[in-house]
């Protein structure tokens, strides 16, 4: 699977170039999904963070979380993004991912059966080896909000010439009214102004929540191969029927809900 977001409209943007219309050649399937909430670094941080004064209530309140969580003791914020081997900074710090990883477990995400957080034993191997890549690679971005020394926030994901996908994020719940998450978002897209990022992708989910920090959203896609084994292909035609089932399924569901509006305006009348 390869997950692709729609270039964000900066100067000199080109994070696909031919490669799409060459990979759909190739015989992969294209498949669109909800669009992606992104915050564009193409001002400073000042003059973003004055444009949020559009919600007022909420930076308010942002702003106010900020000042109690500060009452509670030392904030100190770290953001580990290694240059790779190729420039002698491949420590994958384990300190950090441990971390993050046991906050993950008391995140309200740890409670999903189908999660996907840091801690799910379904996708915990794969991101570990995906994190010792990444740093390989120079690839690797990890913020860390901690309160007197103790890891109270924390956002994960992967960096590439400038465009910062957030793929893991997570909280402590013992000071959830102080929402340490606001704290290390402020603090996260401030640095990205300062260090000359373009884009920080916060991803389709939650966008309720993350609309005061966008700035737009972009289209989100997936390009998928198979290879051409039996139980590759079997994966393929599972992958196809459970679409078409949930279609079906949201069909039916869509038919139930008139119905019931009819019959409820019968009963009005």
């Amino acid at each position: 699977f390869l997950p692709l977001a729609e270039p964000a409209p900066y100067s000199g943007s080109d994070m696909w170039g031919p490669a799409v219309p060459a990979l759909l050649l190739d015989g992969l399937t294209f498949q669109s999904h909800a669009r992606a909430g992104q915050i564009v670094l193409d001002s400073d941080w000042q003059a973003y963070w004055d444009s949020r004064r559009r919600d007022a209530n909420r930076r308010r309140n942002v702003e106010r979380c900020e000042r109690r969580l500060s009452e509670l003791g030392r904030i100190e914020y770290v953001r580990y993004r290694p240059g790779g081997a190729g420039v002698g900074e491949s420590d994958p710090r384990w300190d950090y991912y441990d971390a993050c990883e046991e906050l993950s477990r008391r995140s309200w995400q740890a409670g999903l059966q189908d999660g996907n957080t840091l801690c799910h034993s379904q996708v915990r191997d794969l991101l570990r080896d995906v994190h010792v890549a990444a740093v390989e690679a120079g690839a690797l971005d990890m913020n860390l909000l901690y309160l007197n020394g103790d890891l109270v926030a924390f956002m994960y994901g992967y960096h590439y010439r400038g465009h910062v996908d957030m793929m893991r994020i997570g909280f402590e719940p013992e000071h959830a009214k102080v929402a340490p998450g606001n704290a290390l978002w402020t603090r996260a897209i401030r640095d990205s102004f300062e260090r000359g990022d373009h884009v920080l992708d916060l991803g389709p989910t939650c966008l309720d929540y993350k609309k005061f920090w966008i700035t737009h959203t972009a289209a989100n896609y997936t390009l998928t191969e198979y290879p051409i084994s039996a139980r590759s292909q079997a994966l393929r035609l599972a992958r196809w029927l459970r679409k078409r089932w949930k279609k079906s399924n949201d069909l039916t569901n869509h038919d139930s809900k008139q119905r019931v509006k009819q019959v409820g305006q019968m009963v009005d009348v």
